[in-house]
């Protein structure tokens, strides 16, 4: 009898110890699977140190490397939070901060976006369902010679990482992801930073002419200039896209 309450003593600290030790492997799993989700575009993510609760696991001084742009984003933290019903929620920090970098002879890009994201992760498992979503985002992006003066805000963003591939293809439709919400561009000094790249020999003149072009086709002017450019895209739920209130 002695042997059988031991056995049980033990059986209940070895499930009370392991219970909060699998939880955190479990929220580990589900960022380390994010980051690798990163790898395969090129990105690369790395961590200063490490917190461990009982049911969450907390990355900090997070830099995610873009070489393609030659610029970074730094993120106070990353924070995986396992739910009752076995989800998790991946956290982030209100602001990130980063730099790009991506023509050389330009000055680097500086970047601060603030706000908040809600990101659900339906498990641990491998083709676990992704749903974010923000009600308001806003990035900055500042700094280059000559200076432009870029906003983006993103308003009621949703997007949805699933395996599921028979749904139909819709426009706002990436592969397995689907998103919808609104973007809103303003920027001041691109076509000034257009003939910058022009000088540089970056582009010919003719494809400049032709992004203007372009550009002009799909903004609308901002209110003190001709380099004041504005554009506004409204991605529907059911796949209809409007740039500038008008049906693309």
């Amino acid at each position: 009898m002695v042997h059988l309450r031991t056995a049980c003593i033990a059986l209940l600290a070895w499930v009370s110890v392991a219970t909060p030790i699998w939880a955190q492997s479990k929220a580990e799993a589900v960022l380390q699977s994010f980051v690798r989700d990163f790898a395969t575009t090129g990105v690369s993510v790395t961590q200063g140190s490490k917190s461990v609760a009982q049911d969450a696991v907390e990355w900090r001084d997070v830099v995610v490397s873009m070489p393609r742009v030659k610029g970074n984003l730094k993120l106070g933290f990353i924070r995986s939070v396992e739910q009752a019903d076995g989800s998790f929620v991946i956290e982030y920090p209100r602001m990130v901060t980063g730099t790009l970098a991506p023509v050389a002879g330009l000055a680097p890009l500086n970047l601060v976006a603030t706000g908040e994201v809600l990101h659900l992760v339906s498990s641990a498992e491998r083709g676990a369902v992704h749903k974010i979503s923000t009600d308001s985002v806003s990035g900055v992006l500042n700094g280059a010679d000559p200076a432009p003066y870029t906003t983006v805000k993103i308003k009621n963003f949703a997007l949805d990482h699933t395996a599921d591939r028979g749904v139909p293809l819709q426009l706002n439709r990436i592969r397995d992801i689907l998103f919808s919400g609104v973007f809103e561009l303003d920027m001041k000094g691109g076509f000034a930073v257009l003939d910058r790249l022009v000088d540089l020999r970056k582009v010919s003149t003719s494809q400049a002419d032709i992004a203007r072009t372009m550009v002009r086709g799909f903004t609308t002017q901002g209110a003190d200039g001709t380099d004041h450019l504005q554009l506004r895209v409204d991605v529907r739920e059911n796949g209809a896209i409007l740039i500038n209130g008008n049906p693309f």
